[in-house]
């Protein structure tokens, strides 16, 4: 059932097989433009100023085009539909990626101001807490059944840091 078709098929396309085009290309690479052609070499960053940073720090022509286009004062924002510039005067209440900078903004100057008020005089404790001191307080209240009060006082913290976790079972150490 069909095996005859098949195979007729198969030898005739077997009898004509493809020949592609042979373009006449030599093995051989044109030279490469070099430094004898008056061209620039394509060079990779460095540390180390070396001669064809020395010529373009001497080429008359490329600082008189520096000149020309004078000190950048500020970026000139893309006037488009898909543009993202805002003016400086954007109002962060309406945009939620601005109020968010702007709240870390402050969660990190409180934190630094924390930071070098830490061992001063009349210093209430610390708000701010790391990752090790957190894992202390949860192991402290919910395994030790330290107070509150006692934790705070034993690490340090400002009144109330250890309440606002929230009781036994809303924050918990894994």
């Amino acid at each position: 059932m069909g095996g005859a078709s098949s195979k007729a098929g198969r030898t005739a396309a077997a009898a004509v097989s493809r020949k592609y085009p042979t373009t006449g290309r030599s093995r051989v690479s044109p030279s490469q433009p070099g430094p004898q052609d008056g061209t620039r070499v394509q060079q990779r960053a460095s540390e180390v100023k070396d001669p064809v940073i020395d010529l373009d720090g001497r080429d008359p022509a490329f600082a008189a085009s520096l000149r020309t286009i004078g000190p950048i004062d500020h970026p000139t924002p893309t006037h488009s539909n898909t543009s993202t510039f805002t003016p400086a005067t954007a109002d962060v209440r309406r945009n939620p990626a601005l109020a968010l900078l702007a709240a870390r903004s402050r969660l990190a100057e409180r934190a630094e101001t924390e930071a070098l008020s830490i061992g001063k005089k009349g210093f209430p404790g610390r708000a701010f807490v790391d990752a090790v001191t957190l894992r202390q307080v949860l192991r402290l209240r919910d395994e030790g059944g330290v107070a509150d009060m006692e934790i705070e006082r034993r690490l340090g913290l400002k009144r109330g840091v250890v309440g606002r976790l929230g009781r036994k079972g809303v924050v918990g150490g894994v």
